[in-house]
């Protein structure tokens, strides 16, 4: 993970073929009209094709609710193409 300023990339990385095979971003931003509050956007969810089906974007997706969490957002929105929302809901994700 790699974080600048409320900007966050959380990556996998596959060390048996030393390749980073998915990675997320979670921006952070503070919200004069809720008090100066956090809101979160995740964002860039992406896994190599040949990756796929091995939970990384769950997991991903879980580590960005995480960080949302530990930095106190009182809102947390995911940003994807409609195609993929079947795809979240089938993971189980709570966004």
């Amino acid at each position: 993970m790699r974080s600048g300023g409320g900007h966050y990339i959380v990556v996998v990385y596959h060390e048996s073929s030393d390749l980073i095979v998915g990675s997320a971003t979670l921006q952070v931003e503070h919200k004069i009209i809720h008090t100066v509050a956090n809101r979160g956007r995740i964002e860039d969810v992406v896994v190599h094709p040949e990756h796929q089906g091995r939970e990384y974007g769950k997991m991903l997706l879980d580590i960005c609710i995480l960080l949302a969490e530990s930095t106190r957002c009182y809102k947390l929105s995911l940003d994807c193409n409609e195609k993929d929302i079947l795809i979240i809901e089938f993971a189980g994700s709570d966004i």
